[in-house]
């Protein structure tokens, strides 16, 4: 910056000179309009275009920010306030990160100030730099002034001839930050697209159709935009879920970074892996929002070393159980049917034992030779033990033909729970080509860790999550890293006829930072990395992200709902129903030997009391004889 003493400022049109030359410093170039006054073919080597009618002005079109340090600046001159007032709407369709000088013939501060309000009011323009001087007579005060809606304590910055240098300062330093509105200009965000974690999402808006996209940092984007008031233009690029990743040591990209290198991108607003960020010199990583965790997804129901059936110590444990309470139960049947057989042989002329019958029919099925029983009692009690023994065989052969059966059906695998099951198992891993720089070459690793062992196993060919999820949930030949957050949308698409296809793996092999990514040159990384500190501050990127993963476990329930257990499955009994009826059964027969013991001791009572009636009536006989 010059200082005060070599500015050449004898004349008003020599000030402009100044004032352009610091104003517009490194642009490409400078058009000026209707300012005939205007000396010179160059503004400290800044070309400059002389256009004497505004209908002759080509607008350019909106620059990328790739060639944001080569813009066009502007000058034209105005007359009187409604002049000032149709440069202003001209002017409004300009790219904003452009900048607009505007001289005013002898405008009052308070008709400068009122017309900067309504560029920001009518158009949010902050871009305007208005100089109002008097062109005939240099010795009067001179105003430059801009506005700056976002402080309460100064609402203009105004300088004058005195304080030039200082007051340009403070304008470039306020033109440096006023990207904090950009009048609903299009930023071009570059993102991948995948049915199974980005979905598309249009609305319309000043009858206009817009594309807006959910994805995982959408809500930081779409925050940043409400606050700055830019349009995202949204490109994707036909990788499709290609996050972007940098190749090699020079510069070459693909993916989402390679839209940025080319200019089709302005930010790169994705899911992805942030590595090698040292070894390219073109873009930057913005300020991380959070950390997520990346686990695998398998097949459902695959590890075949563990089963999802009785344990050992559950039969044996509870096998002697089922035993007793049979037997129990084979006695009180015995006891009712014996019962009954009395009432009917007193209410009967028919010489007919349903019990002798009975006893008959089981000592054939435990082939017991009646005659060498030549007791009654003894006959009773062998054929209720042969009974109980038959009855328990047949339910214990009934049990173990059940679990053979069931060990055989892969439905009966259970999950894969652990990094190491999987890869116990001849799944194919795949690991997408950006997440493999997390893992180091195989040669860092100790022969034995699971780390080494992924690495050997890992399979790069397929970068699709469409693609993969298919070989995992249809094909069941493979299984894939993939981020945490996205697993219930997967998850919901996965599961058909009342099944899951896909299991997730709670242990987290690693974690990545969620951030954008931006070309070093922009002029929104400041601005960007401000907001972004605000919302992760204020608990916003969390929320989101607990947000998005309860919306898809809320779709992944929905769709439980609608595509459920069938009416046909309904009459399948696997493991899990028969050891619920199981249950049933031990607590029916528990309840029967609670209520056989309480009626034997009512027995006992019974009996006890006849006794001693028959002891007290034998005593009072005696007595009396």
């Amino acid at each position: 910056m010059k200082d005060i003493e070599s500015l050449n400022i004898s004349d008003n049109v020599s000030l402009i000179n100044q004032i352009s030359e610091i104003y517009f410093n490194g642009y490409r170039s400078v058009k000026i309009i209707q300012f005939s006054e205007f000396l010179g073919n160059e503004l400290n080597d800044i070309p400059i275009e002389v256009y004497s009618e505004m209908s002759t002005l080509k607008y350019e079109v909106p620059m990328d920010v790739a060639e944001y340090e080569k813009l066009i600046g502007y000058i034209f001159k105005v007359e009187t306030r409604d002049n000032l007032n149709e440069r202003i709407k001209d002017m409004s369709e300009i790219n904003p990160l452009t900048r607009i000088l505007l001289v005013a013939s002898n405008f009052e501060l308070n008709d400068v100030q009122n017309s900067l309000k309504q560029a920001w009011n009518s158009y949010q323009m902050l871009n305007i730099l208005i100089v109002s001087m008097n062109l005939s007579n240099f010795n009067e005060t001179i105003i430059v002034s801009t506005y700056n809606p976002f402080t309460t304590t100064h609402l203009s910055l105004q300088i004058d001839l005195e304080t030039v240098i200082h007051g340009m300062d403070m304008i470039l330093d306020f033109m440096e930050r006023r990207l904090k509105n950009l009048n609903e200009y299009p930023i071009k965000i570059t993102i991948f697209e995948d049915p199974g974690i980005c979905k598309l999402v249009t609305s319309e808006d000043d009858n206009k159709i817009r594309k807006k996209y959910t994805y995982q940092d959408g809500e930081t984007i779409d925050i940043i935009s409400r606050i700055m008031n830019f349009y995202p233009n949204y490109t994707t690029n036909p990788d499709g879920a290609n996050f972007g990743s940098h190749i090699g040591d020079g510069d070459e990209y693909n993916g989402a970074m390679q839209d940025l290198f080319t200019g089709t991108g302005e930010v790169a607003a994705n899911a992805r892996i942030i590595t090698n960020v040292h070894r390219t010199n073109f873009f930057i990583f913005l300020n991380w929002c959070t950390t997520l965790n990346l686990n695998f997804v398998v097949p459902a129901r695959f590890y075949e070393y563990n089963f999802d059936v009785f344990p050992h110590s559950f039969y044996d444990k509870w096998i002697m159980a089922l035993i007793c309470f049979s037997f129990i139960s084979i006695t009180l049947m015995y006891y009712l049917v014996e019962y009954f057989d009395f009432k009917m042989l007193e209410k009967s002329d028919i010489n007919f034992s349903l019990i002798r019958l009975t006893l008959n029919v089981m000592s054939l099925l435990n082939n017991i030779q009646l005659m060498i029983f030549p007791g009654s009692n003894q006959l009773k009690q062998c054929i209720l033990f042969g009974s109980f023994l038959l009855i328990t065989l047949n339910i214990n052969s009934i049990y173990q033909g059940t679990i053979i059966t069931e060990l055989n059906s892969k439905s009966q695998f259970g999950e894969i729970n652990s990094i190491q099951q999987l890869l116990d198992t001849n799944l194919t891993i795949y690991v997408n080509a950006h997440i493999t720089e997390f893992l180091s070459p195989y040669k860092d690793f100790d022969e034995a860790t699971i780390y080494r062992r992924m690495y050997e196993r890992q399979n790069l060919e397929i970068s699709q999550f469409s693609e993969q999820l298919n070989l995992t949930s249809i094909n069941r030949t493979a299984a894939f890293l993939t981020p945490e957050i996205y697993i219930p949308t997967y998850q919901a698409s996965s599961f058909e006829n009342g099944v899951q296809r896909i299991h997730e793996i709670k242990e987290t092999p690693m974690k990545y930072y969620l951030a954008l990514t931006i070309p070093k040159k922009s002029p929104y990384i400041e601005r960007f990395n401000e907001i972004i500190d605000r919302i992760v501050a204020a608990g916003i990127v969390n929320y989101q992200t607990d947000r998005a993963i309860a919306d898809a476990e809320l779709e992944y329930i929905k769709k439980i709902k609608e595509n459920g257990i069938k009416g046909d499955e309904l009459k399948l009994l696997g493991m899990k129903e028969l050891k619920s009826l199981f249950y049933v059964y031990m607590l029916l027969c528990g309840f029967a030997t609670l209520v056989f013991g309480l009626e034997f001791l009512m027995h006992i009572w019974a009996h006890k009391s006849k006794i001693v009636k028959e002891i007290e009536n034998y005593l009072e006989t005696n007595h009396a004889s």
